[in-house]
């Protein structure tokens, strides 16, 4: 390098301080001035600076190394985040920024609560600021120091020595962080951007020198084509093999388990699979939810479209001029030296420092926020001002700096840093992905597979005796340990409270039947289905990688794979446009007979959100004020600042039919707006405002409405909403069932003669069942079980026939949960005894009857202790045309009574149900007890698997039973039809 080229580096050093001290005064105010910009960054900025922050001068040296050893298909390593980043998108953008945290890491004490939460918090911000934050810091100055030392920039300037070199590294790197120190976010994005277009000229530049020396972009190709060490023009490591099928290329330069890691499990593995990290501050410092999304698209399109190829050329270029290099990162650097004239040489040096600069300053301010938010104002200094927090971002930021720069000392290749930072990663990505959508997960789960997937991963990539050579075999031990660890210590741990979840739902509203019970509890509607965001990922993925290929395809000249891909690209612009026309259908105004038709039905309309409030909830809150936030939807607008004016509330939906933008209030049941237009309680217009009036804590229940269900009930006037409350007061004059459910079961069973013989556990036990002891075949004291009017398997009916049909009212009072439960049920079909089969077609069918009712109550006496008991009547009998009422002895007719109690204890699932069930014949001094264990697992709402271990007792006069033993194991849904649902054995069959 020559001194203009020097000075022209020079120069952009200079430029970039003079922007940092220009920006200073953003960053001052306060902590979420300095780290998320005051949430103002417009969407074009925030997207840029995502993509500025993943291309450092480490990146291109990275690029040159793998497509030098592993083909153009080795870039999957970095390729297969692409399928995160489109789930981020779509998925992930909005959630993040209803969250309106600071770091990523602020999210642990939003999701859950309590110590665990504080405990993961604070782990996660020691591991993340501490010890990955410089190690990707080294990262980025290590390729510095390569760059350096190819260009011969510390000879030119008079020093020599390794050591000089990176103590050169690090001086830039403390420029970076006076700017980065000074200015917070704004600093960082607005450099980005201008480093993000500088380092693409640089790219370019390279690109077109390399090219021309070899002659154009034909022969480049034809020469890559021609190596035959590895298939360097690959896409993939598959190609089409004889017959038509898909084979392993034998040219491939990467293992058939590493590919599969990349594109089936690093993406999903790995700790930023949510998008957490860098990306969640500028998703957070995004001015709304769309600008979010579209910063995340823009970021696609820059990241993977636009800057692949251009480094992909020079690498190719660099593995044909220098086949023999012995260190394949330095191609990069080498082409620049060798190529390009003095000033632009300068112009592409200093493209390559706007990288380094861009990364170094987004890791030190991301690191700053994990040690200044997560650890010096969550556990040192909680009411720090915002003085003292800022003067502490910018300590931090020192700190982490100086950490980056001891790392760098220590560190000799840039893909084996790559590599270790995801090894250390891989693993909680699960987690990450199901906090959001699945209100089991807990803080001890994240907790157990953050540290887990650290440690295994740092242990298989460094302890010699641990090390794992294979790259995706190494991610997928990894994964797999971890997620061995952190399943069990999400079961054996409890669940997070419900206020807790609650909370989280209302201000994040993810989607999923994960949070089907606190939809249900809450009556807040996610804004968009789980099921549209996936089928735009899925669109998504079409796009980014059929436009990347087609790009890349193009370059290389192949016109074929180039259309292909481009029709792939268009068909999933098409679906992503076709998702969007039918959501914004399902809401439009065009859907108001569809709508009206379905409530005159009795459909529950979708467009409805409630939640209910507890006792004291809101006190001292202005009725406005509470309401932001808690409906989607549901806008609260500033007062004019007149007299008696109040603040403005709209609802986003179906245009105005009344003249007006204002909703429409409802107080039980009264509406109490004035004509439809708010102006007489002060929602929107001059009157005095009395919506304030109305105390938070005297409302029981708060509905928002929109669309058709607003305007069937309300008129043309709701067509901007309705807004429903219910007070205390009126909620209690309403009082009623919390829940009524009804169940109906109706179908024919197997025969018996068809099962197999040992089914019934008959051989080698010396067990029979009723019918056999009535036909002579067995002792009365070997029957395996009777429960004639309890369990139909007693009474083996061919070609049966079953119904149930019930109904269930559940209510709480004082605190315990009251139900009252009534069914009946039948079973009918013809005794199964080869001696009666001849005559029993002339005869009535055989069958049982049985009607019964009960009632219940439980109670919580403990936190995590739920006791019940109820009581049930039985009416039931058993009908024989050839032997009358009576069976094997036994009349099972008449009244029976029965009593049951029992109590759960809950330590994360429900675990050691016991419960004993006492029966008996009013008539003839039958009885029958039971008592189990049962332990089950909630999936979801209304899916539980479990098991069931215990014994029962049936006694009749004088005469006692074999007590068989129960062994259940099945899954169930909810009450009503979950006995129908259960496998019991007897006797440990």
């Amino acid at each position: 390098m020559t001194s203009l080229d020097l000075w022209i580096v020079a120069g952009y050093l200079v430029a970039s301080l003079l922007v940092g001290i220009a920006l200073a005064r953003r960053a001052s105010g306060s902590l979420e001035d300095f780290f998320v910009g005051g949430r103002t960054l417009p969407w074009w900025l925030a997207g840029t600076s995502m993509a500025a922050t993943t291309f450092s001068i480490d990146t291109p040296l990275y690029v040159a190394g793998v497509v030098a050893t592993r083909g153009i298909a080795g870039n999957w390593e970095w390729w297969s985040f692409g399928v995160a980043h489109v789930v981020l998108l779509y998925v992930f953008a909005r959630l993040w920024r209803r969250a309106e945290v600071v770091t990523d890491n602020e999210l642990s004490e939003l999701r859950y609560g309590g110590r665990p939460a504080a405990i993961l918090r604070g782990v996660k911000g020691f591991l993340f600021a501490g010890v990955l934050g410089p190690i990707a810091l080294s990262l980025s100055m290590l390729a510095m120091v390569k760059v350096v030392d190819a260009l011969g920039v510390m000879e030119v300037l008079g020093f020599a020595g390794e050591q000089d070199r990176l103590w050169a590294v690090v001086a830039i790197s403390v420029l970076v962080l006076v700017y980065a120190g000074i200015s917070g976010l704004w600093g960082v994005v607005v450099t980005d951007f201008v480093q993000f277009v500088l380092g693409m000229a640089g790219a370019l530049l390279v690109a077109w020198a390399a090219v021309s020396h070899l002659g154009g972009l034909g022969a480049l190709v034809d020469a890559a084509a021609a190596v035959e060490t590895v298939d360097l023009l690959a896409f993939t490591p598959v190609t089409w093999g004889d017959g038509g099928r898909i084979v392993w290329s034998a040219a491939a330069g990467i293992s058939a388990s590493t590919f599969l890691a990349y594109v089936g499990l690093q993406w999903w593995a790995f700790r930023r699979s949510d998008g957490g990290g860098e990306f969640v501050q500028r998703l957070a410092a995004a001015r709304t939810e769309e600008d979010a999304q579209k910063a995340a698209w823009l970021f696609n399109l820059l990241h993977y479209v636009v800057r692949t190829w251009p480094w992909i050329i020079v690498a190719l270029a660099a593995v044909v001029i220098y086949p023999d290099l012995a260190d394949p990162e330095q191609g990069y650097p080498r082409l620049m030296l060798d190529f390009l004239p003095t000033g632009l040489l300068g112009l592409v040096v200093a493209s390559l420092v706007a990288a380094f600069m861009s990364t170094v300053s987004t890791t030190i301010n991301w690191s700053a926020s994990y040690l200044t938010n997560d650890l010096y104002v969550r556990f040192l200094r909680p009411h720090a001002t915002a003085s003292e927090t800022v003067a502490a971002a910018r300590v931090t930021s020192v700190l982490v700096t100086v950490l980056g720069a001891a790392a760098a000392f220590y560190s000799e290749n840039v893909t084996t840093l790559f590599r270790l930072i995801i090894a250390m990663g891989t693993g909680p990505g699960l987690v990450l992905i199901l906090r959001w959508f699945w209100w089991r997960i807990n803080a001890w789960a994240e907790l157990s597979a953050m540290v887990a997937g650290f440690i295994v991963g740092l242990g298989t990539s460094v302890v010699p005796v641990l090390v794992i050579p294979d790259f995706g075999l190494r991610l997928l031990v990894t994964a797999g340990i971890t997620t061995a660890i952190w399943v069990p210590v999400m079961l054996l741990t409890r669940p997070e409270s419900p206020e807790r979840l609650d909370t989280f739902y209302r201000k994040v509203r993810p989607g999923g039947p994960g949070w089907a019970l606190q939809r249900r509890r809450t009556g807040v509607e996610p804004d968009s289905g789980l099921g549209a965001d996936l089928g735009r990922v899925g669109a998504g993925l079409m796009l980014l990688f059929g436009s990347m290929f087609a790009v890349g395809a193009a370059v290389l000249q192949r016109p074929t794979t180039a259309f292909v891909c481009a029709v792939v690209a268009a068909v999933g612009v098409a679906i992503l446009r076709w998702i969007r026309r039918r959501t914004l259908a399902s809401g439009s105004t065009a859907m108001l007979v569809v709508g009206l038709l379905a409530l005159a039905a009795g459909a529950s309309p979708a467009a409805a959100q409630q939640v209910e409030l507890h006792p004291g909830e809101g006190a001292g809150i202005p009725l406005s004020r509470w309401l932001a936030g808690r409906f989607p939807g549901l806008q609260v607008l500033a007062s004019s600042g007149a007299p008696g004016s109040a603040p403005r509330l709209r609802i986003r939906g179906p245009g105005s039919l009344s003249l007006t933008n204002e909703p429409v209030v409802v107080l039980d049941g009264m509406r109490i707006d004035g004509d439809g237009r708010s102006t007489t309680i002060g929602v929107g217009g001059q009157a005095p405002s009395r919506l304030d009036d109305i105390p938070v804590t005297s409302l029981a229940r708060v509905k928002v409405l929109r669309g058709p269900a607003a305007m069937a009930r309300w008129g043309a006037g709701a067509a901007n909403g309705v807004i429903v409350l219910t007070s205390r007061a009126g909620h209690a004059a309403a009082a009623g069932p919390d829940r009524v459910r009804a169940w109906g079961v109706w179908g024919r069973t197997a025969d018996v003669a068809r099962r197999p013989a040992n089914w019934f556990g008959r051989e080698g036990t010396g067990a029979c069942f009723a019918y056999e002891q009535a036909l002579g075949r067995c002792d009365q004291t070997e029957l395996q079980m009777f429960a004639p009017l309890d369990d139909p398997a007693s009474i083996p009916f061919a070609g049966r026939t079953i119904g149930a049909v019930g109904a269930q009212a559940d209510a709480s009072v004082r605190g315990a949960t009251v139900h009252i439960r009534g069914s009946w049920d039948v079973d009918r079909g013809v005794l199964a005894v080869p001696e009666f089969e001849e005559g029993a077609s002339a005869e009535p069918p055989d069958g049982r009857v049985r009607r019964s009712a009960d009632v219940g109550v439980a109670f919580d006496p403990l936190e995590r202790l739920r006791v019940h008991a109820s009581l049930a009547i039985t009416d039931g009998r058993v009908d024989r045309p050839f032997d009358g009422n009576d069976f094997a002895g036994i009349h099972p007719a008449g009244l029976l009574g029965f009593a049951e109690g029992g109590a759960e204890a809950d330590f994360g699932y429900r675990l050691f149900r016991p419960s004993q069930v006492y029966g008996r014949d009013l008539s003839q001094e039958w009885t029958r007890w039971r008592a189990a264990t049962n332990t089950t697992f909630e999936w979801t709402p209304g899916l539980r698997s479990g098991l069931v271990l215990g014994f029962e007792r049936t006694t009749r006069r004088d005469l006692q039973m074999v007590p068989p033993g129960l062994i259940g194991l099945g899954s169930e849904l909810p009450r009503g039809i979950a006995d129908r649902n259960r496998t019991v054995l007897g006797n440990g069959t």
